[in-house]
């Protein structure tokens, strides 16, 4: 179940940033966590079914904190990392004692700036490897000289800290072998 929970990034947000407030429209999640929005209505509707979430009579969102994760932690990790993965929350919250010392860590590591190797895939295929301080940015760059990407053709390979990202790049292009 944890690892559900923690792969399901409808629940993480509803937990979040919703919970006791009115429901939220579905295109609004959509858009705030980067998804489909029928992604989100198939996801939200499997919550209910699995009874994570309630919504009462008046439209107020209960979501059920099975996980007994720090609700705190959890929104501030989300608002500077939207797309952080299931096994990151994992060792901040299951495999670490002190999530303030966590909450350090992760800030200095890869929340602080948007320091990432990244990989732009196209046709099923990664093209291209690089890395960079500012994400957004970078995407945007990447878009204004081919104008038939999107972001949805970006993906993060890993996030890293400053002094590591040429190295991470380097491995990753080893690696993956980019067209």
């Amino acid at each position: 179940m944890r690892d559900i929970l923690l792969k399901n990034n409808v629940y993480l947000f509803l937990l979040a940033f919703y919970n006791n407030q009115t429901m939220v429209n579905f295109v609004e999640l959509a858009k705030v966590i980067g998804i489909s929005r029928q992604t989100v209505s198939n996801k939200v509707k499997k919550l209910l079914s699995d009874k994570f979430i309630k919504i009462n009579d008046d439209n107020i969102l209960f979501v059920e904190n099975s996980l007994d994760l720090d609700v705190d932690l959890l929104r501030k990790i989300l608002e500077k990392t939207p797309d952080i993965s299931a096994a990151q929350l994992e060792d901040i919250f299951f495999n670490n004692k002190d999530n303030k010392e966590v909450l350090v860590n992760i800030e200095d590591d890869f929340l602080g700036e948007d320091r990432v190797v990244y990989g732009i895939i196209s046709e099923g295929v990664i093209k291209y490897i690089g890395s960079t301080k500012e994400y957004e940015e970078r995407i945007k760059q990447h878009i204004r000289k081919r104008t038939f990407l999107t972001s949805n053709n970006f993906i993060v390979l890993k996030y890293v800290k400053a002094q590591d990202r040429f190295n991470y790049e380097k491995q990753l292009i080893k690696i993956l072998q980019p067209e």
